[in-house]
């Protein structure tokens, strides 16, 4: 089984793969796309945080793509409860469809490949849409939900319900940074937004166990520069 320090590297050469099929923009295949009012997931898509599960029965799972709609899962799926976060629902999904799930994605399982083929379809680019496809392929890589700091889960939930959590400046608080630093672009370039909130997703989980403690400078450059122009502008 692969230890998380070691799948970080891997999440980060991911990266480079899609921050290279972002650049490539005359493509029929985008590397994200935003359609909050999608239906059925497509061959080669992850639908994250919008969508519609394809589920005759709990035992007949179809669809082409992934669907990781947390809003629609709890009845689609019939699961006891309401799930919050698209992270909750990438941990407490029924075996049947991670299953299904891993079929879906068959040897493209690395971040690498799995950047490489797949297209993003979302709504956003919030802390917990980047963080439950981070746990994703977590999950894929067969590494336990335990093996992420502790805090993480918890710490992006509530931050999904709305909870503010501080530090003692920006940088240490990755809800704070990630919204300074991602959301901004969200209305006008949502695959730039997507490679800048997934690409805080390294240093914070190297450095921080709650969110809240850690020490986020070694942010890569893009997301460094475009701190500094928020200052610039007095933001």
């Amino acid at each position: 089984m692969p230890a998380f320090e070691q799948f970080l590297p891997s999440f980060e050469r991911g990266l480079v793969q899609l921050q290279r099929r972002i650049e490539v923009t005359d493509t029929p295949r985008p590397a994200v796309r935003y359609q909050p009012n999608a239906a059925e997931a497509g061959a080669d898509e992850v639908q994250i945080g919008v969508g519609r599960f394809v589920v005759a029965r709990v035992d007949e799972i179809g669809g082409a793509g992934i669907c990781l709609n947390n809003k629609s899962a709890g009845v689609a799926l019939g699961m006891e409860a309401a799930l919050v976060s698209v992270t909750d629902l990438v941990f407490g999904v029924p075996d049947p469809m991670f299953a299904a799930w891993r079929t879906i994605v068959a040897d493209d399982h690395t971040p690498e490949e799995f950047f490489e083929r797949f297209t993003l379809v979302v709504e956003d680019a919030s802390p917990d849409s980047c963080f439950g496809l981070f746990c994703l392929l977590l999950r894929l890589a067969d590494i336990p939900a335990d093996a992420i700091p502790p805090g993480w889960i918890d710490y992006v939930r509530q931050w999904e319900m709305g909870v503010t959590l501080f530090g003692k400046s920006p940088y240490e608080a990755y809800g704070c940074l990630h919204t300074a630093l991602v959301h901004r672009t969200v209305e006008h370039d949502i695959a730039r937004s997507w490679l800048d909130g997934s690409s805080l997703r390294g240093p914070a989980n190297r450095r921080t166990t709650d969110g809240v403690s850690g020490n986020h400078r070694s942010a890569p450059a893009r997301n460094g520069a475009r701190l500094s122009r928020l200052r610039g502008a007095g933001l």
